[in-house]
């Protein structure tokens, strides 16, 4: 099934983004502690509100290929998520 395309936007809400590839947004919040590559901007004001870069998203991408797709443990996909970014091959 394929993902349907995000719109061109400067910024995504951790609701778009979930939606985008299918988890929870709690998984998100997790992968953000876990990997250094996903970094939201947040907002000011008290609720902290989240905004993912296109870039983060890609990153984002990039993860749930590793963790969802092939399986990999956390440790094996931060390994690998190194070394993807370094050499920018994304089959994801």
């Amino acid at each position: 099934m394929a993902k349907k395309e995000l719109p061109e936007k400067m910024f995504y809400s951790i609701t778009e983004v979930a939606q985008y590839y299918n988890v929870n947004e709690s998984t998100l919040r997790f992968w953000e502690k876990e990997f250094d590559l996903i970094a939201p901007k947040r907002s000011d004001n008290k609720r902290k509100i989240r905004s993912y870069t296109a870039q983060d998203v890609q990153n984002i991408g990039l993860i749930y290929y590793l963790l969802k797709e092939q399986g990999l443990t956390l440790s094996g996909a931060k390994e690998l998520s190194l070394i993807h970014i370094s050499e920018p091959t994304r089959p994801y």
